[in-house]
């Protein structure tokens, strides 16, 4: 069912019909003046009252007009761009031209959608579990998580007796088990085979390849402050993409099937360009603030030690400070080869992180297309993104950022393992607990 606004912009007077579609969520909306570009935003309630437009920069009106434009908007699915009021012809609603529904990929938009609707229980259980973590409070962690199991109703994370938990590694094991099932809900659907794999190839590396300099380099990360990263500022990164997860629904619908799209006359209303833009960048600088355990991986499955690159034994901290800037430091990773890497490289724009921080950033409402500018000295670059591909390579670098994540998660456990000598107690008690997709 589709439902019709009439509305008008603020600035020039243009009238634009707003033709949406009904359904369970309100509408998030971010468009673009067809005719002055102005930033149109705000949403559609549906769900709660006063029900109707709130929408900022355009006036409702009470009475239908035929001049102007119409445009379709849709929390959950891609819809028509910028059509003349006029030439529209009746057409089928954004949920009707979705059909037929592939099964995987509804059960993947349902998915992400229920992480959306329950935003901010989920929100709250990550920053008060991170919290005591950080804190070593394993006690207060042990009793939260079995409260929140009791209490749970609509915000669904694993349960389990978590009265296991005895000590710190039984602590982020207990957490991993808890939040990982459902981000990975949210994580590239092409990197949803490749996640599983982390745990192996770190595992191969304790029993086939480097015991010895696997623990080296792992003390060496907790000397430097690496699992800093693990603890504090990649939950900070998730809990801030997860707050705009709602504008990238119909971005992770279509995500498969991107390159078959007609984006010529197909679009999505829901993204905030310049939310986005700022989550990129901080996506961007948080990457490749994260990727120094990659260098030290590599050397250990090629030469032994985390410390042993190509030239030789370096002094580890001197080689990842000697780059000219993060992003040359990003690219030497696809020189290590895909074993460590797979999800991570060759996804990161110099061109749009230096927009961001340049404020040089143009949009045209109408093709639903964004400019990013990067201008430094005498030298000009330009990268143009329809709003539908620059949302997907937000999910790409928040997927990025989940993978390195987990690569710290591995490392930290074998840390307090192999290094603290603590033991499990939390993991022997969960049933099949090797064959839940790499999660322990």
């Amino acid at each position: 069912m589709v439902s019709n606004a009439y509305c008008k912009c603020e600035i020039c007077g243009c009238h634009i019909r707003v033709r949406f579609q009904c359904g369970y969520f309100d509408i998030p909306v971010s468009i673009y003046c067809p005719q002055c570009n102005t930033h149109i935003f705000g949403k559609i309630n549906l769900t709660q009252k006063p029900y109707g437009i709130k929408l900022n920069n355009v006036i409702e009106q009470r009475d239908e007009f035929s001049d102007g434009y119409v445009i379709e908007l849709a929390t959950e699915f891609l819809t028509k761009k910028y059509q003349e009021n006029s030439a529209f012809q009746m057409d089928l609603s954004p949920f009707m031209r979705s059909m037929p529904f592939d099964q995987i990929r509804t059960k993947r938009r349902v998915n992400v959608m229920k992480i959306a609707h329950n935003l901010d229980g989920y929100k709250k259980r990550i920053e008060n579990i991170f919290n005591l973590l950080r804190g070593n409070n394993t006690e207060l962690l042990k009793k939260y998580l079995n409260s929140s199991v009791e209490k749970d109703t609509e915000v669904v994370f694993e349960k389990f007796d978590y009265r296991q938990i005895k000590n710190s590694l039984d602590a982020i094991m207990s957490t991993r088990y808890c939040i990982m099932p459902f981000l990975q809900n949210t994580i590239a659907p092409n990197l949803n085979t490749e996640f599983p794999k982390i745990i192996l190839k770190t595992a191969d590396l304790i029993e086939n390849v480097a015991y010895d300099a696997i623990i080296d380099y792992v003390k060496f990360l907790d000397e430097n402050k690496y699992f800093d990263l693990y603890y504090l500022r990649i939950p900070k990164y998730i809990i801030r993409y997860l707050e705009k997860i709602t504008q990238l629904i119909p971005v992770y619908d279509v995500y498969p099937i991107l390159s078959d799209i007609d984006q010529s006359s197909m679009g999505v209303t829901t993204i905030s360009i310049d939310e986005m833009h700022d989550l990129y960048s901080k996506g961007y600088e948080l990457l490749c603030d994260s990727i120094d355990i990659f260098f030290g991986l590599d050397n250990i499955d090629k030469r032994g030690a985390y410390n042993n690159f190509e030239a030789g034994t370096e002094n580890f901290m001197d080689k990842m400070n000697s780059y000219r800037s993060k992003y040359q430091k990003y690219e030497q990773l696809s020189n290590l080869g895909p074993k460590y890497t797979v999800g991570i490289v060759n996804i990161l724009n110099n061109t749009i992180r230096n927009s961001d921080a340049h404020y040089s950033m143009t949009m045209n409402g109408l093709s639903q297309e964004v400019t990013f500018i990067d201008k430094y000295h005498q030298r000009t670059r330009s990268l143009q993104l329809s709003f539908l591909d620059f949302g997907a390579k937000c999910i790409e670098v928040y997927s990025a950022i989940l993978m390195v994540w987990e690569y710290y998660y591995q490392l930290l456990k074998i840390k307090y393992m192999s290094v603290d000598m603590m033991t499990p107690n939390f993991a022997k008690n969960v049933e099949r607990s090797i064959n839940l997709n790499g999660l322990f």
